[in-house]
């Protein structure tokens, strides 16, 4: 993710500017579904939920030898950033779910993304994870008058369900955005205004491009900035505009006069 903001960030000079800021927020959730994959990120929020699923333990060795555990307190910060990793698996669920909410994703997945981290902030705030601890001892014989393996207790520091819980909580917070953004926009039409088979669903969807449309001929003239979380990298060489497409693995290139170098037309 370093590696794709370098990236963005080199096109940014390279087109002297003239880029669309408002893109630069969907890095997460367009950039990173592109560059990294699914799978990845879903391994990323995983292990997040894991770790926020999971009680703290400490082992402290006092002066006199003897050993015991102690909880540590966490400071609020980072509860409230590891809470933050929780909204992956948003990225993901939405990036899933686009095929369904289409073109009110613009308006919903950032409220969502914002939910999911305050309802998992403050559900580790008001019910943190704790250990469990039961004391049975047993032993049993590991070889017969040779040796005795006991157990004294079982100590438990993970839980599935508050696993579950947190999953529940995006997938929950996502339909509830949803239906509240297809209830609010009820009586308004809305419609995706670029359709080039270049474009990622999540591009398309959640990329702002009302300024970057040529009204004449509709065609979608993506800033080059834009066009590198999308996928595309450009490159000009004399009037030929060159991108290469990461997801398709080729390369395409279209004539473009001196004013055009800031931007990659996107043909239907």
């Amino acid at each position: 993710m370093i590696g794709l903001s370098l990236v963005a960030l080199t096109y940014v000079a390279v087109a002297r500017g003239r880029v669309e800021v408002l893109n630069l927020f969907e890095l997460n959730r367009v950039g990173a579904i592109v560059w990294v994959g699914r799978p990845l990120l879903l391994a990323r929020a995983l292990t997040a939920l894991s770790l926020l699923s999971t009680s703290t333990l400490q082992l402290v060795v006092q002066s006199s030898g003897l050993a015991s555990f102690s909880v540590p307190t966490n400071a609020w910060y980072k509860t409230v950033l590891a809470a933050n990793e929780v909204t992956w698996l948003a990225a993901v669920v939405n990036d899933v779910a686009l095929v369904f909410t289409q073109e009110y994703s613009y308006y919903f997945i950032t409220p969502n993304s914002v939910l999911v981290w305050l309802i998992t902030a403050a559900t580790s705030f008001a019910a943190p994870v704790d250990h469990d601890l039961r004391l049975a001892k047993s032993c049993v014989f590991g070889q017969v008058d040779f040796d005795v393996v006991c157990a004294s207790a079982t100590l438990t520091i993970g839980y599935l369900p508050r696993l579950a819980l947190l999953c529940g909580i995006v997938v929950g917070c996502t339909v509830v955005s949803y239906m509240t953004t297809r209830l609010l926009l009820r009586r308004r039409t809305v419609t995706a205004s670029t359709h080039s088979v270049l474009l990622y669903a999540g591009a398309k969807y959640l990329f702002a491009t009302a300024k970057w449309v040529n009204h004449d001929d509709g065609v979608y003239y993506i800033d080059r900035m834009s066009a590198s979380l999308n996928g595309l990298l450009t490159l000009r060489v004399g009037h030929t505009m060159y991108a290469f497409d990461i997801k398709l693995w080729r390369v395409f290139h279209v004539e473009v006069d001196d004013a055009d170098d800031w931007a990659f037309p996107l043909f239907e």
